[in-house]
């Protein structure tokens, strides 16, 4: 009892859906198979599994069809009112199924009661171990959430601007030339540090373009003319939420591994596209000629966004690299509707 008091959550969140139904229908043709040719019953095992088979998946599947018509309703219960609807539909569904085949003439009258008593038994039983299992699926699904959070807590927590310290001597520099545009530095910085102990938190896709915005802002006013920017976004920002630093890092690669190393004027280009089921955010950076490889703590920041997008989005959200002899090109993309 204590096993399920504890239990909190919904029955029914995803156990209605392609999967389930096949599962649905392979135990249902399990458990015909089992009573067609059990060792006790007479007559042709071959008919009465036929019949058998028929009436367990017309019960089944008809359960399943009310159960997901419902969902809202068992939704708003508890524990023990949601086993009872589970309950009252399956129990329900195989009594009118039963009367069903009195009325088509496929059992004897006299037979009724007893055939409808080891029916509603067997129903009962099934539908017990189904709510048993559905506890067991939510229970796995919160503990796994859970370890997914910690872990995703702990990458965030590994993701901190390193341009920060550098970013308060152009701060101090500004100060002596130009006292607004230092203040707009310390506030774009406060921002930033804001976000980096902002460990496993998620933002909006605007907050984090923004963000964006003022790092480059940052390093554009630490870099002078070295690095030009392009900026191609839609009018409008999808919402969206997304592991706060997803974008910022990216962007701090392509300065540090794109821009930095050139000795002429560098730009960065970061476009937006947006379809219906997904948004694409592409970030373009030169390369020199005589740069080498990818230094190793670029790699490191790109494999820690790959995995928090697996644990915020699954295998919905990828983070993809294209390197060409001149262009590093890099390829986010995140679903809509999450």
């Amino acid at each position: 009892m204590t096993y399920y008091a504890q239990f909190q959550g919904y029955l029914l969140p995803s156990l209605i859906n392609d999967r389930i139904t096949l599962a649905t229908l392979v135990v249902g043709q399990f458990l015909a198979i089992i009573l067609s040719f059990s060792p006790f019953t007479q007559g042709d095992p071959w008919l009465r599994l036929g019949l058998i088979s028929l009436f367990i998946h017309v019960v089944a599947l008809i359960s399943l069809f009310l159960l997901s018509i419902i969902k809202p309703l068992i939704k708003k219960n508890t524990l023990t009112p949601q086993v009872l609807i589970i309950l009252l539909v399956i129990n329900g569904v195989t009594s009118l199924a039963t009367v069903l085949l009195v009325q088509l003439a496929l059992l004897e009258l006299s037979a009724f009661n007893d055939v409808l008593g080891k029916n509603l038994l067997i129903a009962t039983i099934l539908a017990l171990l189904f709510v048993q299992f559905s506890v067991m699926h939510q229970e796995h699904n919160q503990a796994k959430s859970a370890f997914d959070r910690a872990e995703l807590d702990a990458l965030q927590a590994r993701i901190r601007p390193h341009f920060l310290f550098n970013s308060l001597n152009t701060a101090a520099e500004l100060v002596h030339h130009d006292a607004k545009e230092a203040e707009k530095t310390i506030l774009a910085l406060a921002a930033l540090a804001r976000a980096a102990m902002q460990a496993g938190k998620s933002v909006t896709l605007a907050h984090e373009i923004k963000l964006a915005q003022q790092y480059l802002q940052i390093e554009q006013w630490r870099l002078g003319n070295r690095l030009a920017l392009e900026w191609q976004m839609p009018p409008e920002i999808p919402e969206l939420q997304l592991p706060s630093l997803t974008i910022q890092p990216l962007l701090e690669n392509a300065v540090n591994h794109g821009i930095e190393p050139l000795s002429t004027t560098g730009v960065i280009r970061v476009e937006m596209h947006i379809t219906s089921q997904s948004v694409t955010i592409m970030i373009i950076n030169p390369i020199a000629k005589d740069a080498h490889c990818v230094r190793e703590n670029n790699g490191v920041a790109v494999a820690n966004i790959q995995k928090r997008l697996s644990l915020a989005f699954a295998d919905k959200a990828s983070l993809t690299i294209h390197k060409r002899p001149e262009q590093y090109r890099v390829k986010l993309v995140l679903p809509l509707g999450e």
